[in-house]
């Protein structure tokens, strides 16, 4: 019969991804030469020009941008200005060098600006501590109580003693913003020398937009070598399977058995009965069939169907050759 089915070839790894790098190069190729899109807008232009071939024939693009006049002059003038700036802030932190190369005394600047703040604050208050001393006194006098009288002497040390609580609250209040003070008059030159120096850091340049370049995917190479191989498999183990259920059917047939012809043994077909294709064996097909006057099933070809190198005459009939394997 037919024989055995062949079972599918396994693909060539090499080709399979080599094929895969191929569609990859080919989809980054045109991704990227989707992506280079000239950009004519109000504010300027932006051109790819291709620079040459690069590894694995990848072409590599420069990217020139030219802004309109107008936005180059702002963009002059800006850097202009950034320069401007940081030569300010360098020139600041080289007179603030000292300053800043010995550790601040905060404590005594702070002091000298509380006696500052003291000082305005008594010069402010003297006037009503004058016109307050000066009623209590007309006041004591209108009631009898002469200066030198302990009455007197009391009075007057609680005005004095109240105008004292006055000073000493304003201390209270003038030594924390002194600190404040001296500590902001110290890092106000690196405060504004940074300040100068972030002016200095260039900006983004209103460049132009390129636009959403095109997706392209690489084909699936492995993926569709895979379920073409899968493919292959299931048709050869479907194959198989006929074939196993065919050899089943044959091998139930019983009752009388099979019996292959023999060499020599006469096949012609009207010698035969109950003919039934089964298969083929090296391009013939072949039968079930018993003969005329036989219950013994038997399992060959029909030698019309036969080729003449598979035959031989003898006694004047043409016969099969002894050589051939019918089963």
């Amino acid at each position: 019969m037919g024989g055995s089915p062949s079972p599918p070839p396994v693909p060539n790894p090499g080709g399979v991804a080599a094929g895969q790098f191929a569609g990859n190069l080919a989809a980054g190729e045109s991704f990227q030469a989707g992506s280079q899109v000239n950009q004519i807008t109000p504010t300027g232009a932006l051109t790819y020009y291709q620079t040459g071939v690069g590894p694995n024939r990848v072409p590599p693009y420069a990217a020139v941008q030219q802004l309109t006049p107008q936005q180059q002059l702002l963009l002059n003038e800006q850097q202009q200005g950034m320069g401007i700036a940081g030569g300010a802030a360098n020139n600041l932190l080289q007179n603030t060098f000292n300053q800043y190369s010995t550790a601040p005394d905060l404590s005594n600047n702070a002091g000298g600006l509380t006696q500052q703040l003291l000082g305005q604050e008594t010069s402010y208050l003297q006037p009503f501590f004058s016109q307050q001393t000066s009623q209590l006194d007309n006041q004591l006098r209108n009631q009898g109580i002469m200066p030198g009288t302990p009455a007197y002497q009391q009075q007057m040390n609680q005005n004095a003693q109240s105008q004292d609580q006055a000073v000493t609250g304003f201390l209270a209040q003038a030594e924390p913003m002194a600190f404040q003070q001296a500590q902001t008059q110290y890092l106000t030159p690196l405060q504004v020398s940074s300040a100068l120096m972030g002016l200095n850091i260039p900006g983004n340049v209103g460049a132009p937009e390129t636009g959403q370049a095109p997706n392209y995917q690489p084909p699936d190479v492995i993926g569709a070598t895979a379920n073409a191989q899968q493919a292959m498999e299931q048709n050869y183990q479907a194959q198989l399977a006929n074939q196993a259920a065919m050899m089943q059917g044959i091998m139930g047939i019983g009752q009388a058995g099979i019996k292959a012809i023999g060499p020599g043994l006469v096949s012609d077909r009207w010698r035969k009965r109950d003919i039934t294709p089964i298969g083929e064996m090296a391009g013939v097909p072949v039968y079930i069939w018993r003969y005329k006057d036989s219950e013994d099933y038997r399992v060959g070809p029909m030698l019309d169907e036969v080729p003449v190198w598979m035959t031989t005459f003898v006694d004047g009939e043409r016969r099969l050759r002894g050589d051939w394997d019918a089963r």
